[in-house]
């Protein structure tokens, strides 16, 4: 059942949630990561909560807005503090007429009407051989 929450203790792995017109406490099921309860209560999103034999337990969280990779949006801003992305041939990026491209073989490719690079400090391009126009 869909269920509004009403608090939660990271450390007991504890949630309150709001079942018909009473606040009930409930287990967070292993399965879930906290900070998807997290994530959820700071955007007055519902979980999934349901009633087992030793009580109640939150199984999940009811997305109501695009997830990044799955949904099509018109924003997404992804926070964390590592993000890595792995392909085994190309990985791309693509903006109007600009693009990066990664591929598997070693090569890295930029397209753009203009590119600028900075450094604060020391800028080296290393190379066996560069081709300047």
């Amino acid at each position: 059942m869909a269920a509004a929450l009403a608090g939660f203790d990271e450390e007991s792995r504890t949630v309150s949630v709001q079942v018909g017109g009473e606040v009930v406490s409930a287990a967070l099921d292993p399965a879930v990561e906290p900070a998807v309860v997290r994530t959820a209560l700071r955007r007055h999103e519902r979980v999934i909560a349901q009633r087992e034999a030793a009580g109640w337990v939150v199984v999940g969280a009811l997305r109501t807005t695009a997830t990044p990779g799955v949904d099509e949006g018109d924003e997404f801003a992804i926070k964390a503090r590592r993000i890595a992305m792995e392909a085994a041939h190309e990985i791309s990026m693509v903006t109007g007429a600009a693009s990066i491209v990664l591929r598997a073989y070693g090569q890295i490719e930029t397209f753009a009407q203009d590119i600028t690079t900075r450094a604060s400090s020391l800028h080296k391009i290393i190379g066996r051989m560069l081709r300047l126009n």
